[in-house]
């Protein structure tokens, strides 16, 4: 049995029309069966080869123009948030690391090194905005 995730890297390996793979991809990502973000970093060695964009808004817009956000699962929409608007997501996760650390620490509490979810709640933030 062959993975979702897996077939999807078949497709563009086996050089599937950019259109068709768009499409088989827009299908996958909007019934969550893969995650974007991992399809995209595993595509990205295959670019070169392929001739496809691999900075993320011209990967999305190139594969998935049609996309829409709104449908997304959270972890698709923070992938979708991270590839299209970075900028915006670092932004935010600056601020959000700020108020977590005022929740989770009173004053002169020794911070733990970030744990990565200020980055997760500022992309679902970007992403619930794109929507």
């Amino acid at each position: 049995m062959t993975t979702p995730f897996r077939t999807i890297l078949d497709l563009m390996r086996g050089f599937t029309d950019h259109d068709d793979f768009g499409r088989a991809l827009q299908e996958a990502v909007r019934r969550d069966l893969v995650d974007l973000q991992e399809v995209h970093d595993a595509m990205l060695p295959l670019a070169p080869a392929h001739s496809f964009p691999t900075a993320g808004p011209d990967f999305v817009a190139h594969f998935l123009p049609d996309l829409d956000p709104s449908g997304l699962t959270p972890r698709n929409l923070r992938a979708y948030a991270e590839l299209t608007a970075a900028d915006s997501v670092a932004e935010a996760q600056s601020r959000v690391a700020v108020l977590l650390a005022e929740l989770r620490y009173p004053t002169g509490a020794q911070h733990p090194a970030d744990d990565g979810l200020s980055r997760q709640i500022a992309a679902e933030i970007v992403g619930r905005l794109c929507r």
